[in-house]
């Protein structure tokens, strides 16, 4: 994303932030030439890999890989073989010394990679919320914790944009509701991106 300096906005609902997100890098080496997602996941690109390979990172490990190889949300079927960011549901937005303060400075990234671990803070954007989302959380369903919420399943919403921009609504609408949508794409000759949000929490936003 270009701007032309420190907190201009790219557009009028999104605008370089000054907060910053606290994660870790690590060469990963002991999951060095593994690929990110499951092995289903996987195979949808490369049929023939063997499961071993496959970590299932954000269920297994649980790891969310924020940048791999130089390439942000990176894609189930990416391998690492170079720097990684990473952060996990203990430490996310956390320095080892915030951690330690609290009593516990263990996480999963010390356990998987205790040796190799760098504090890095990532750069992030601001987005204006419309005042009718301000009850719902920025997720799948099985986030949602109270009977007042609802949930906005922004890696499904984003999929579903560029479904529609490749085939149109009508089979997008179909596509989306597939056990694969990304799969369905790619055997239609084109490639969509999924987003993989490092945690889910409540969207806020102030109505004026």
């Amino acid at each position: 994303m270009k701007t032309q300096g420190t907190n201009k906005p790219v557009n009028k609902f999104v605008l370089p932030s000054e907060l910053t997100f606290k994660c870790r890098k690590s060469k990963c080496l002991k999951h060095r030439g593994y690929y990110l997602g499951k092995a289903s996941q996987v195979r949808d690109c490369f049929p023939d890999v063997d499961a071993k390979w496959c970590l299932d990172a954000r269920v297994e490990l649980p790891l969310q890989f924020v940048k791999v190889n130089g390439k942000y949300s990176p894609n189930p079927e990416d391998k690492i073989s170079g720097e990684c960011w990473i952060v996990c549901p203990l430490c996310a937005g956390q320095t080892l010394a915030q951690m330690k303060s609290k009593g516990d400075a263990g996480c999963h990234c010390m356990r998987h990679y205790g040796d190799d671990l760098e504090e890095h803070e990532c750069s992030l954007v601001e987005a204006i919320v419309p005042a009718h989302l301000h009850n719902l959380v920025v997720g799948p369903e099985k986030c949602i914790r109270s009977n007042q919420a609802g949930a906005l399943d922004l890696n499904k919403f984003i999929l579903f944009a560029q479904l529609a921009e490749h085939f149109g609504y009508p089979d997008a609408i179909e596509m989306i509701d597939s056990p694969n949508p990304r799969a369905a794409a790619q055997a239609r000759g084109k490639i969509v991106k999924s987003v993989e949000l490092v945690a889910y929490r409540p969207a806020l936003c102030t109505s004026k």
